[in-house]
């Protein structure tokens, strides 16, 4: 077959950029990550106007360098990195974030015990024994005696606001493609596509929320 690298840019307008990039290096330590949480590609990044370079560096004093990421690959398993990975990005720039501002908000003091570095590198070399995909929370249960099984059991329950129905049906929508397109200092092309492929539920409405944020209060 057509190796991958060669293949995406024949079809970069068929399928999703970001897939698009991962295609291009596959086998890049951090492609399949950013695939799954990366709001926008490289070269998206780029057509803003804003250092790719930037984008995607992990919190942390020594990940910032690619070989501490490299040689951490090569010591851990892929399901210690991806643990990693979601406790240095997704949890400490977005839920950590989160529930310290809505905390906050509300004059609470937020405590989070189980979020520790040194309970993390211990916990971190069981991962692949202890995992259980049926229950991910089993590690933790196991270590705490007497938790009824409905509570164990219950299924996981989220809250999302309605976001999407908003910036498509209500003020707000008119208010963050007037903010983006008016007073921006990004690409007004790759603005238009966007807001484009938002309206046609070709894209999420989380890559035009971004951009009215940081237009707003960069």
């Amino acid at each position: 077959g057509i190796p991958m690298k060669i293949a995406a840019p024949f079809i970069k307008h068929k399928v999703p950029s970001k897939a698009v990039e991962y295609l291009k290096n596959p086998d890049e330590f951090k492609a399949s990550y950013r695939l799954f949480r990366g709001l926008f590609t490289n070269d998206e990044l780029k057509s803003l106007g804003v250092d790719h370079n930037s984008g995607y560096i992990l919190s942390g004093e020594e990940s910032h360098s690619s070989v501490y990421h490299s040689t951490f690959i090569t010591q851990h398993s892929a399901l210690e990195y991806v643990s990693y990975l979601e406790s240095t990005n997704y949890m400490a720039n977005q839920l950590l974030r989160d529930s310290d501002i809505f905390s906050m908000c509300h004059s609470l003091e937020l405590r989070v015990p189980f979020v520790d570095d040194r309970l993390f590198k211990v916990v971190l070399k069981y991962i692949d024994k202890g995992y259980d995909k049926d229950n991910p929370k089993r590690m933790l249960t196991d270590a705490v005696e007497d938790i009824p099984g409905e509570i164990i059991h219950k299924q996981k329950m989220g809250f999302t606001f309605p976001v999407d129905e908003w910036l498509r049906t209500g003020k707000l929508g008119k208010m963050v493609i007037e903010n983006i397109l008016d007073v921006n200092p990004f690409n007004r092309k790759f603005i238009e596509k966007m807001i484009d492929n938002f309206k046609a539920g070709k894209t999420h409405w989380s890559r035009l929320w971004a951009l009215y944020v940081l237009n707003s209060f960069h």
